[in-house]
């Protein structure tokens, strides 16, 4: 089945990342080393490539890295790249994703209607269910939100693009880590005309803390993605060789 806001408009799964780690305030249990960086995004990139109702799948690097083309041997796939480490530096890892999704929407065209979100090294793994549970209309974004401590979960969400350039564009420049405004208070606040989601169930892990949200990635998932890294982790800067 495939999600549709006009008749016949393909889906597309917008995956945000950064392989290389450029945020100052990264916890001390948070993912540094870029191979291990690399690796989530090996774990979750072939998953949503395999999903059925995906027809396309769009990585955007915040840090500059780019994925050799044909990596994944498939047509659904397209790797975007924009290097946005000094404003990483400057006002943290929400502002770096939330301009790079910026650029990718700009850049993209399988992106000009709408689009799934997700963090890219994490895997939705009711995302059939939801796909099946929900019907977007334009305008209409879908996202689960949290009123008891004014919080919008940004890992996952479907958003149509005049939604966006109306409701969170016009904010990204108020995003600053450093200073709590945060990508989660501003799609909170902001996304005011929203239709809850469903709840994901997340494979994976956080960069920022290192902990596995809901599960962890199968070992057979894991190892396809060992061997996609020794295929391309000399694209990786020497020095972030770091393990």
């Amino acid at each position: 089945m495939t999600i549709q806001v006009k008749r016949n408009i393909p889906l597309t799964v917008l995956l945000s990342g950064s392989v290389i780690q450029n945020h100052p305030g990264l916890l001390p249990t948070g993912i540094q080393d870029s191979r291990q960086r690399l690796f989530d995004y090996l774990c979750a990139i072939p998953l949503w490539l395999a999903q059925p109702e995906v027809d396309h799948v769009v990585y955007c690097d915040a840090g500059g890295f780019s994925f050799p083309k044909g990596i994944f041997e498939s047509p659904k796939f397209e790797s975007l790249t924009v290097d946005l480490k000094e404003l990483c530096h400057k006002r943290g890892k929400d502002a770096a994703e939330s301009m790079s999704m910026d650029y990718a929407i700009n850049e993209c065209s399988l992106l000009k209607d709408g689009f799934f979100k997700c963090t890219g090294r994490l895997f939705v793994r009711n995302f059939s269910e939801i796909v099946q549970s929900i019907v977007p209309i334009e305008p209409c974004f879908y996202i689960s939100k949290d009123h008891a401590v004014t919080w919008a979960d940004t890992r996952f969400f479907w958003m149509d693009i005049p939604r966006y350039h109306s409701a969170i564009k016009p904010h990204l420049d108020k995003m600053n880590d450093f200073e709590g405004r945060i990508a989660e208070f501003i799609y909170y606040y902001h996304g005011q005309e929203y239709r809850p989601l469903p709840t994901p169930v997340y494979i994976g892990r956080s960069g920022h803390t290192g902990q596995y949200y809901d599960e962890d990635y199968s070992e057979s998932v894991k190892s396809k993605a060992n061997e996609l890294l020794r295929q391309i982790e000399h694209t990786l800067p020497e020095q972030d060789f770091t393990s």
